[in-house]
């Protein structure tokens, strides 16, 4: 396992294609408030997720790949967390005028 940031074109597509399609649901008329909101929630918390939950990914901090790696008695979990707060993050998002996909990845 290895903390850095691997080149992974998947995963980058799959981030791509995850803030395309949040970008149609947050500019469709009709849809409503709580629909656009459980959308940004998704799309946040997946961004994270692409290149692994359970076994280190590039924003795990130092301390806690250290836990993972070197700590053999798991009796707790680790938490996924973000660095900035999803209601900041998804505040952000809110408050842009476009909201492209291109916009929401620079928020994200």
């Amino acid at each position: 396992m290895n903390r850095r940031k691997k080149e992974n074109l998947e995963g980058e597509m799959v981030r791509q294609k995850l803030m395309e399609d949040l970008s149609i649901i947050l500019n469709t008329d009709g849809v409503t408030e709580k629909v656009k909101n459980n959308a940004i929630n998704f799309a946040i918390y997946n961004w994270t997720e692409v290149e692994g939950k359970y076994e280190g990914n590039e924003y795990w901090s130092y301390a806690a790949y250290d836990e993972f790696a070197y700590n053999t008695n798991r009796a707790y979990k680790l938490v996924h967390e973000h660095i900035v707060p999803r209601k900041i993050i998804r505040g952000k998002i809110v408050k842009s005028s476009k909201k492209k996909s291109s916009v929401i990845i620079s928020v994200i």
